[in-house]
C-alpha cells in the first residue's frame, strides 16, 4: 500500500517536476510550518502539565488538612458529647445537693421548734424574760447568738443545732462548687460547640476550594489533552509532508537523469548523423574522382585510335 502510495507520488512530481523546485519548496515550507506548530503545541502542553502540577500539589495540601480538620472535628464531637454527659451529671448533682440542702435546713428548723417547745417548757414557771428573748428570735442564727448566753440550754440541743448548722454550711459549700464545677463544664462546652462551628465552616470552606481546584485540574487536563492532540497532528502532518518530500525529490532526481539521458541520446544522434554525412561527402568525392579519372582514359583510347 505504501509502495503504490509513494509511486502516485513519483508519477505526480514526475508530471510537475518541469515547473522546477517550487513544489519541493513549497513541501519543505510547509514541514517548517507544521514544525514550528509542534514545538508550539509543545510550549503549551508543557505549560499546562506545569500548571496541573502546581494545582494537584495544591489540592494535595488541602486535602491534608481538611482531613486535620475532620480529625479536629471529629474529636470535639467526641468532647462536647462527653461534656454534655458530665454537665448533666453536674446539673443532677446540684439537684441532689441542692435537695440535701432543703432537707437539712427543714431538720435545723424543726430541731429549733422542738428546742423552742422544750425552752418554753422549761421557763414557762420562771425566766420569762429569758423565755421571751428566745422565743422572739428571727432565725437560728439570732436563736444561736442568744442561746449562747442561755446557760440553761442542754447540752444535746447545742449540739444538735451547731451539726445542724455545719451540716448546713457544708452543703452550702458543695452547692457552691458544684454550682462552679456545673458553670466551668457549660463554659468550657460553650467553647468547644463555638470551636467546633469554627471547624465545620473551615471545613466547608475548605472542600470549597478543594473542588475549585479539582475544575481548574480539569480544565487544564482538557486543555493538555488538545495540545497533544495539536502535536499528534503535526507529527502526523510531518511525517506526511516529509514522505513527500522524499518522493519531490526522489521526483527531481528521476527527471533530471531522463533529461539528462534524452540530452546525451540527441548528442550522440547528432554524432552519428554528422559521421554519416562526412562518409557521404567522402564517398561522393571519391566516386567523382573515379569517373573523372574513367572519362580520361576514354577519351585518350578515342584520340590513340
Amino acid at each position: 500500500m505504501k509502495s503504490k502510495k509513494v509511486l502516485s507520488l513519483l508519477l505526480a512530481c514526475a508530471v510537475t517536476v518541469s515547473m522546477g523546485t517550487t513544489v519541493f519548496a513549497s513541501t519543505e515550507d510547509q514541514i517548517a510550518a507544521a514544525q514550528a506548530q509542534k514545538q508550539e503545541a509543545l510550549a503549551g502542553l508543557a505549560q499546562a502539565q506545569a500548571n496541573i502540577s502546581g494545582l494537584e500539589s495544591k489540592k494535595q495540601e488541602l486535602e491534608s488538612y481538611l482531613a486535620e480538620l475532620n480529625s479536629q472535628y471529629n474529636e470535639l464531637t467526641d468532647s462536647i458529647s462527653q461534656l454534655s454527659i458530665e454537665a448533666a451529671e453536674k446539673e443532677e448533682e446540684l439537684k441532689n445537693v441542692k435537695a440535701q440542702l432543703e432537707v437539712a435546713k427543714q431538720n435545723a428548723q424543726d430541731q429549733y421548734e422542738a428546742m423552742k417547745i422544750r425552752i418554753q417548757y422549761m421557763y414557762e414557771h420562771g425566766g420569762s424574760t429569758m423565755l421571751e428573748m428566745l422565743l422572739s428570735s428571727d432565725n437560728l442564727s439570732d436563736f444561736m447568738n442568744q442561746a449562747n448566753n442561755v446557760a440553761t440550754i442542754s447540752t444535746y440541743d447545742r449540739n444538735m443545732l451547731k451539726k445542724y448548722e455545719e451540716t448546713q454550711e457544708a452543703i452550702k459549700t458543695q452547692e457552691t462548687q458544684v454550682e462552679e464545677e456545673s458553670a466551668s463544664i457549660g463554659n468550657l462546652l460553650t467553647e468547644k460547640s463555638s470551636k467546633q462551628q469554627e471547624v465545620q465552616n473551615l471545613v466547608a470552606s475548605t472542600s470549597d476550594n478543594i473542588n475549585s481546584y479539582v475544575n481548574q485540574i480539569s480544565a487544564s487536563q482538557e486543555e493538555a489533552d488538545a495540545l497533544m492532540a495539536q502535536v499528534n497532528n503535526a507529527d502526523s502532518s510531518i511525517s506526511q509532508l516529509m514522505e513527500q518530500a522524499e518522493a519531490e525529490r526522489a521526483a527531481a532526481e528521476l527527471w533530471t537523469l531522463a533529461k539528462s539521458a534524452e540530452e546525451k541520446s540527441a548528442a550522440e544522434s547528432e554524432k552519428i548523423r554528422e559521421a554519416a554525412r562526412e562518409e557521404m561527402d567522402s564517398l561522393r568525392s571519391h566516386a567523382e574522382d573515379r569517373l573523372e579519372e574513367a572519362a580520361d582514359r576514354i577519351v585518350e583510347r578515342i584520340v590513340n585510335g
